[in-house]
């Protein structure tokens, strides 16, 4: 009898074992995924003039909001003053996050902050871009948007409205 009950001990934790491992692979092999992700940080800057919004359109044809990429221990607010300064050539100071978006796309992850600024110069031009233009909320919305600048749109909408008219 007491044979009987260690044999059925035994496989009981043989299987326990099994289950163990196998979880400990899937938790791992999901581990394993993020950590091969490329993660790529961007400022993007949400500038108001007037009750109207800064977008700029790039040579894909899609617009956006002013995007700035982070180099190596960069934080958002600092890369995106730099940014700025290099498109604009404009001197800018961060007020406020208004929202932030994350966005897996293939072997990348893009994590974008959209941070309210205030700018100091006297005109926005630059040739890092097709085009940049001002607009309202409505215009805001019915623009063919980059991906990252769309779900920001849509999730941060209510925010979006007590800046831009």
């Amino acid at each position: 009898m007491f044979e009987l009950l260690f044999k059925n001990m035994y496989i009981c934790k043989c299987i326990t074992i099994a289950i163990k491992k196998y979880l400990a692979n899937i938790y791992f092999k999901g581990l394993k995924d993020f950590m091969e992700k490329n993660i790529i940080n961007i400022s993007s800057a949400f500038y108001v003039e007037g009750g109207k919004l800064l977008v700029v359109k790039d040579g894909s044809g899609k617009w956006s909001l002013p995007p700035v990429k982070l180099v190596a221990d960069e934080n958002f607010d600092d890369a995106l003053v730099r940014g700025i300064k290099n498109y604009f050539n404009i001197s800018v100071t961060v007020l406020d996050e208004v929202g932030s978006i994350e966005l897996p796309k293939g072997n990348d992850v893009y994590i974008v902050m959209f941070l309210y600024i205030k700018g100091e110069g006297n005109s926005i031009s630059s040739p890092s871009f097709k085009e940049i233009k001002f607009v309202s909320f409505a215009e805001l919305s019915s623009l063919d948007l980059i991906d990252t600048d769309e779900l920001f749109v849509k999730k941060y909408l209510d925010n979006i409205k007590k800046y831009v008219g």
